[in-house]
């Protein structure tokens, strides 16, 4: 439904022009059919358990304090929840939302710490001059101890990024460095 609110926006037409004329893809239908059969091949090896925790609903590193006198954690900004039921989500929710800043870099977007530009060969190419391959490295080894799906948890941050799209259509520049980040994600996944 977003993706279809995404292609009705009148400020998605040149960005859709540069995907088009810039990626292997060519367009988001295309990524979003590439998303779903990716997620349903990794999800059908993942040995998930369905439970419940209550959940922050953006624990994202910008909805993270942490405060170094006293050492610390303070999350901020959570999603609104009206009953105590709507407390409860799946664990995996605020993980992805922690691995889509702390691997995916969501936050460098929100600053505009990234460069779009083009390559030899005239094809978009996404730069985030910032290795963050040691806390990417520390998140997935806790993942790991913890009896986490490295590679679910990486399908459903690239499907975070994929959904934010319309989200941000304000900034066409973002829209487009997310949809990169996204289908980067997922050569990653198709990789291994």
């Amino acid at each position: 439904a977003r993706l279809d609110a995404l292609k009705c926006e009148p400020k998605f037409a040149p960005v859709a022009a540069l995907i088009q004329s810039g990626t292997a893809i060519g367009d988001v239908d295309r990524a979003y059919e590439r998303y779903q059969s990716l997620y349903e091949r990794i999800i059908k090896k993942s040995d998930l358990d369905f439970r419940e925790v209550i959940g922050h609903g953006d624990a994202c590193l910008s909805n993270i304090l942490f405060d170094h006198a006293s050492r610390t954690l303070k999350l901020i900004d959570p999603k609104g929840a009206m009953t105590e039921e709507e407390l409860w989500t799946n664990p995996y929710y605020d993980l992805c939302k922690l691995s889509h800043s702390v691997i995916g870099c969501y936050d460098f977007f929100n600053s505009g710490l990234y460069e779009l530009s083009l390559d030899d060969s005239l094809c978009l190419s996404l730069s985030i001059p910032f290795d963050n391959a040691r806390y990417a490295a520390a998140l997935r080894t806790h993942m790991a101890q913890n009896g986490y799906d490295y590679d679910l948890t990486r399908i459903c941050e690239a499907g975070l990024f994929l959904s934010m799209l319309p989200l941000h259509i304000d900034n066409p520049h973002k829209v487009l460095g997310f949809f990169l980040n996204a289908l980067s994600i997922m050569d990653e996944l198709e990789q291994q």
